[in-house]
């Protein structure tokens, strides 16, 4: 009789045990968007997956990172995907002890509908959004670069801001109602849209993602048909900027902190430098190595991709105060060996040595530097505070020769120079229209001594002109230079030479 009771009992617990396993392979083949790994597998985080399945959300992207993927890239995001969901299980089940055998019902009744998988989904879109990024970062240039530069580049009002992609033919144009993503060899928008950015980031270097800042979002958009791939909360377009076929630097506005973000692996890592990034530039021949400029300092770093995680190692770093580099103060010359930064003095920064030089341009205030498709020449924008009335002058300044040559001013009448890298050309902008230049139209040359002691002789002798009664209003006595270089004085000055 004990015997039989005995047996009863296993019966009944192995009808219990089989029960439970049919109840969840039952469940599972109704579930959608489960695989048969999951169906059969004993491990309690496949059981709570099956219970709480993944939102429709997380099954369309995951499906369409999918269908862009070759078949090895989709193995990797397959093993990372089942990495992401076993976490999720775990995450989502702490504080609860269950069985290898436990059935559906006895999860779903002690886990219940939990905020835990609603929030770990969205990290799941998020990460699946990154790597869409990545994938399109991958690929070859959206447009191929033509053999010949444009004549004329056309948008749709006045042209406020442009960005070109260095791989491709392929700009970004903003005008006040307007951003365009144009194709430059047939000068046709790819996209068009009314301007609701805030304003617009930079282009990836093959042409097939922009950036723009909406309210406190910056958003990452394919280039051909504007669709929003990936958002980041609190960062700042002005500060966003891609390094790679893979990686991106972005400034946090809420911590002014800059970050990195690997979207191959979908992970990103503090810059490790202290406050925000005003500009990043690859070293040439440096293999994964950069220099990041703030306003404080100049690091330059590598990024180490060995590991799971990204790392970011110090390779040496420079001060320098009170610099803000941005586009138009900015710019690297054409051999890329040096970055530099016209705000007041000129500074020059070599890529490889880390080597800082700044050049003095005594009482001429420097406000802008572009790049020019000679390396040794920068084109320098700027003014002579100290004297009135003479208005912004521009020169082609040359780095070896430490010499200014005029610009002649008639050319720069509402137009503005800018230097596009894709073809190593120099470019006007006016109004709607950028236009390829052969030649910069120039006057005579000067010394940058010569130029310095001749303007701070005007300087000097202003301040010793006294002031004159001349109808009841005062008026200042002439001003001038003896080679006549420093042309353009106030009208409020005569014009007699003492």
């Amino acid at each position: 009789m004990k015997l039989r009771c005995d047996l009863s009992n296993f019966r009944r617990r192995m009808c219990k045990t089989m029960a439970g396993l049919a109840s969840i392979a039952s469940l599972a083949f109704v579930l959608a968007g489960c695989n048969s790994s999951s169906v059969f597998s004993f491990a309690l985080e496949d059981k709570i997956n099956v219970v709480f399945p993944v939102s429709e959300a997380v099954d369309a992207a995951k499906t369409a990172v999918f269908e862009m993927a070759s078949g090895i890239q989709r193995k990797e995001i397959e093993e990372e995907f089942n990495a992401r969901l076993k976490e999720r299980a775990i995450n989502c089940s702490k504080g609860h002890s269950f069985s290898w055998y436990s059935t559906t019902g006895t999860i779903l009744k002690q886990l219940k509908a939990q905020p835990c998988f609603f929030e770990a989904d969205n990290e799941i879109i998020r990460w699946l959004s990154m790597r869409k990024v990545g994938l399109l970062l991958a690929k070859p240039a959206l447009r191929a670069i033509p053999s010949s530069a444009p004549s004329f580049i056309v948008a749709s009002g006045a042209i406020q801001a442009v960005r070109f992609a260095s791989n491709a033919d392929i700009a970004l144009l903003e005008s006040p109602r307007m951003v365009e993503v144009v194709s430059l060899a047939t000068e046709k928008p790819l996209f068009r849209e009314a301007k609701g950015l805030t304003q617009i980031g930079d282009l990836s270097s093959n042409g097939r993602l922009f950036t723009g800042e909406d309210g406190n979002k910056l958003k990452i958009r394919d280039a051909e048909s504007g669709a929003v791939i990936f958002e980041i909360p609190s960062a700042r377009a002005d500060g966003f900027q891609w390094l790679d076929e893979r990686t991106a630097l972005y400034n946090k506005r809420d911590s002014d902190r800059a970050f990195l973000i690997d979207f191959i692996s979908g992970r990103e890592v503090p810059s490790g430098v202290n406050g925000k990034v005003d500009k990043v530039v690859a070293v040439p021949g440096g293999e994964n190595q950069y220099l990041f400029f703030s306003d404080q300092y100049v690091t330059k770093i590598k990024l180490v991709r060995n590991k799971a995680e990204m790392e970011v190692k110090l390779l040496g770093e420079k001060q320098v105060k009170g610099l803000s580099w941005s586009v138009g103060t900015s710019d690297t010359t054409a051999d890329g060996s040096r970055s530099f930064i016209a705000s007041n003095n000129l500074t020059l920064v070599s890529l490889h040595s880390l080597g800082i030089e700044t050049i003095s341009f005594g009482p001429f205030y420097l406000q802008n530097g572009i790049a020019t498709p000679d390396p040794d020449k920068i084109i320098l924008s700027g003014i002579a505070p100290h004297l009135p009335g003479q208005g912004q002058r521009n020169f082609l300044f040359s780095i070896g020769n430490r010499t200014l040559t005029s610009i002649d001013g008639a050319t720069m009448s509402a137009q503005r120079y800018i230097y596009i890298p894709t073809w190593k050309k120099q470019a006007v902008v006016a109004n709607n229209k950028i236009a390829t230049v052969e030649q910069i139209p120039v006057l005579e040359t000067i010394t940058l001594t010569k130029f310095i002691t001749e303007l701070q002789e005007s300087v000097d002798r202003l301040k010793r002109i006294p002031l004159e009664e001349n109808k009841g209003q005062q008026v200042l006595k002439p001003v001038a230079t003896a080679s006549g270089s420093i042309a353009g004085t106030s009208r409020a000055l005569k014009n007699t030479l003492r």
